[in-house]
């Protein structure tokens, strides 16, 4: 947006301390109706953890909400069960896993290269939280194309540290729907239904001319997105 909205949509700082303005857009959808349900627009600095709990007042029991890793916060994770819904997410590489004991520490990798996969429960993060913790293991070539691009993405100064290149070779997912519902082949196959949203937004990106939003007042600009 224009930098004379910076103020209410404040951009990241660049080097020498400017900022543009730039608008977020929150939303969710359903999968079932084929409609999104909710937006929201805030400032570029609202980061995508912080609108993780944006989908806890739209909850009915027996949801399922779907997740990518920006989204990943376990605190939100746990309310979603509390209300008797479910979630299904990637799991962050480098978040604590205990025995449900909560209390004996599990070394991630290693137990993956002891068993090849793995679907078991575990507590996860400082919280605790149960989760289903799903590990299937990839094609060499795919997993291949994953570490050149970890080591692509990330800035040179931190480049992925061994452990995190070693983990790419399995797809990791955590839930709370029972393995009575879903086997480990169907979380993985429920889990792919999340790249709907990602053609979504590519085609908003190609047709709706978002760079293109006019000059105008905060509720002018709000009005037109």
């Amino acid at each position: 947006v224009s930098k004379a909205l910076a103020r209410f949509f404040p951009g990241a700082r660049n080097q020498r301390g400017a900022q543009g303005g730039l608008l977020k857009i929150q939303a969710c959808y359903d999968l079932l109706t084929q409609q999104f349900v909710h937006f929201s627009l805030s400032s570029f600095r609202r980061n995508d953890q912080a609108a993780a709990a944006d989908v806890l007042p739209l909850l009915r029991a027996g949801d399922l909400v779907l997740r990518d890793l920006g989204y990943f916060a376990l605190e939100v994770f746990e309310q979603i069960a509390q209300a008797q819904a479910y979630f299904l997410s990637r799991f962050r590489v480098g978040v604590g896993l205990w025995e449900t004991d909560g209390r004996t520490p599990v070394n991630l990798l290693a137990l993956l290269r002891q068993q090849g996969s793995l679907d078991r429960q575990f507590c996860c993060g400082d919280r605790k939280v149960r989760v289903r913790l799903v590990a299937v293991r990839l094609p060499a070539a795919v997993a291949a194309e994953r570490r050149r691009l970890a080591r692509q993405n990330r800035d040179r100064r931190s480049p992925p540290s061994a452990e995190r290149l070693a983990m790419l070779d399995w797809a990791l997912f955590i839930t709370n729907v029972p393995r009575s519902v879903w086997s480990a082949r169907t979380v993985a196959q429920m889990y792919g239904l999340r790249w709907r949203i990602e053609i979504l937004f590519k085609a908003w990106k190609s047709h709706f001319a978002l760079a293109e939003v006019p000059a105008g007042s905060k509720a002018q600009v709000e009005a037109c997105i």
